[in-house]
């Protein structure tokens, strides 16, 4: 009897030694898996303002979606943000955004990761196709946006853009002109990029942009604008984990223009970059690498009647571990203006390759 009892303890002790082997102590609960198939459906997780309402959920888009973005604010306040904070599968397939308008971003604050999405605008957009702002929830959660290829079949024309709204409390105090003209190229009211206005701590890989038309118009606006290929600000910011930016690809069929009567012009073939080149700066906090970038497009061109201009072929400035980029711009990168500083090429990349290691250019 007391073997039989023995026999049944050091059984049931294998089972749990099993167990444990097979559920890891404090492993992490799998997150709720919602799965998209129909454009109501997706409509209704991208017009939500609580980051509560998705986070922690994985969303698998299993059909191509056509979608116009313009309804995805329709009973919303003007001060609303929309929020999506969970995960989003694309699987390879497409959302084609379509409209009588020009259509608005497919997010405005993104706080969760993205993979394996076509996503195709057939049409003008305005801002910017992808994120307004995507970042993280909070610097120890790693985000990333990977295998997104972005079509936009017309241009991305300018958006109204309000830094203050975003990360101004973290850019280099005094808030005053003078600082953001030296620093970021003016403070910007009207924005075009390719991708998202704002990168904060994401890391982005096997990324393909494609902008048929122009990033930024060809209309002088009034007050400072900005256009770039890519992002506005692309950085690191306080995230605790590693951030890359490998294997992005910016193809612009027109220009990356910026046209301005009585403000600072300013174009850049990727980003903006740097914030105050030490702490949320392009590269700042050690941002791991940027590598395999391309940038192409028929002219960089910044044009100002009675402010500054800047034309710049990558990023104003680059900080970090860069390697194997590239600047394809045949028109020209310059910068017109009848008064004011004028700067062209300065602390960037020319065409050609691109490297810097360690160091602000």
């Amino acid at each position: 009897m007391m073997k039989m009892r023995w026999k049944k303890w050091l059984a049931g002790a294998m089972g749990l030694l099993l167990l444990a082997v097979l559920v890891p102590l404090g492993a992490a609960a799998q997150p709720e898996q919602v799965h998209i198939s129909a454009a109501q459906e997706l409509t209704g997780i991208l017009s939500q303002t609580q980051p509560e309402a998705t986070q922690g959920k994985e969303y698998v888009l299993d059909a191509d979606i056509t979608l116009d973005t313009n309804t995805l604010r329709q009973g919303l306040n003007p001060e609303d943000i929309r929020v999506f904070a969970g995960t989003l599968q694309g699987g390879g397939h497409t959302i084609a955004v379509t409209g009588p308008e020009a259509s608005a971003p497919l997010f405005e604050q993104l706080r969760g990761s993205v993979r394996g999405l076509n996503l195709v605008f057939t049409g003008d957009v305005v801002g910017t196709p992808f994120a307004l702002d995507a970042s993280y929830a909070s610097p120890e959660e790693p985000v990333s946006l990977s295998e997104l290829s972005v079509v936009v079949q017309g241009s991305v024309l300018f958006g109204d853009h309000d830094y203050s709204q975003y990360y101004g409390s973290l850019l280099e105090p005094p808030y005053n002109y003078g600082n953001w003209y030296i620093h970021y190229g003016g403070q910007p009211v009207h924005l075009a990029t390719g991708f998202a206005w704002y990168l904060w701590g994401v890391s982005v890989s096997q990324v393909q942009v494609q902008v048929a038309g122009n990033i930024g118009e060809s209309s002088r606006q009034e007050g400072d604008a900005t256009a770039a290929g890519f992002a506005y600000f692309a950085v690191k910011g306080d995230r605790t984990t590693a951030a890359e930016y490998d294997n992005i690809q910016v193809s612009v069929g027109g220009s990356i223009q910026a046209l301005t009567g009585d403000g600072h012009a300013s174009a850049y073939g990727f980003a903006v970059g740097t914030a105050d080149g030490s702490t949320v700066g392009f590269g700042g906090n050690n941002l791991d690498q940027v590598s395999y970038v391309g940038v192409t497009a028929q002219n960089i061109l910044a044009d100002s009647q009675q402010g500054a201009s800047s034309a710049v072929g990558f990023a104003r400035f680059v900080q970090g571990y860069t390697h194997h980029c590239q600047v394809n711009v045949p028109g020209g990168i310059r910068t017109v203006n009848q008064e004011g500083d004028q700067e062209e090429d300065q602390y960037s990349y020319d065409n050609g390759s691109a490297y810097a290691y360690g160091f602000m250019m």
